[in-house]
């Protein structure tokens, strides 16, 4: 009996140590192979304190400024646009702006004045129209970004995401009607939703199981592609949950 009482002892311990470092209740929980709520409850019993949301959130927040600084400088560097860091990386766009402002002098942080119209909507169609060659099929707004990420045109200018695309023609579907490209109906069955908010929150916890984690949105985008159409896609998720980081709370990532 004594042992059994040593060995949840140090069990206990052991799960509020991962706790107190920054892991969340969930995380804790996959690790020790009980719910997150089993977790809760077991920590306030042995009488150890559980974050409110607010430091929830203040330490989660601080654990992705440690894990993506320096990824942040790096793609900052190159894009020079807060907007385009977040995206590109898929977190939260406070997060990279108060990292830039803590790494970046002001003049640094300045974009060059060349950027605002960098793309004429000539070289915006044939971005799409040369996309939709490698990849075949309807061009998806996340298949693009995926083919854009790390291309670069011969006069040294990065290839811009889908969002450019949208912002410039009205919508992801405007643009490509002007490449003369093919658009998914709107929806495969008519007057339905293929996934529900439910579909979206299992995918995320599968992805986060898999993971051990929970997911960004770009690891998560990977996963969705690999199911073959069997998950729903990152535009999905946001569409359904919203911004990256609600859609993972509302499934307890």
């Amino acid at each position: 009996m004594a042992t059994s009482t040593r060995s949840r002892a140090e069990r206990t311990a052991a799960a509020y140590a991962m706790y107190e470092s920054g892991a969340t209740l969930e995380e804790v929980g996959r690790a020790f192979g009980v719910s997150r709520e089993r977790v809760r409850q077991i920590f306030r019993d042995n009488g150890l304190l559980v974050r409110g949301l607010r430091d929830a959130y203040a330490v989660k927040r601080a654990r992705q400024a440690r894990e993506y600084e320096a990824r942040i400088r790096e793609r900052f560097r190159r894009l020079r646009d807060v907007d385009a860091v977040a995206s590109d990386l898929g977190v939260p766009r406070t997060l990279v702006a108060s990292i830039i402002q803590e790494s970046f002098s002001e003049s640094e942080r300045r974009r060059p004045r060349s950027v605002r119209n960098r793309y004429t909507n000539a070289e915006l169609i044939e971005f799409l129209r040369e996309a939709s060659v490698e990849l075949g099929g309807v061009l998806s707004a996340q298949g693009y970004t995926d083919y854009a990420r790390g291309k670069m045109t011969r006069d040294g200018r990065r290839w811009p995401t889908h969002q450019t695309h949208a912002k410039r023609f009205g919508s992801w579907r405007a643009a490509l009607k002007a490449a003369g490209l093919a658009a998914n109906p709107p929806s495969p069955i008519a007057g339905q939703t293929i996934f529900h908010d439910g579909h979206c929150i299992d995918a995320l916890r599968a992805a986060a199981r898999k993971l051990g984690r929970a997911p960004t949105a770009e690891e998560y985008g990977t996963f969705a592609r690999a199911s073959g159409g069997a998950l729903p896609s990152q535009a999905t998720i946001r569409n359904r949950l919203g911004r990256w980081n609600d859609a993972l709370a509302r499934a307890g990532l």
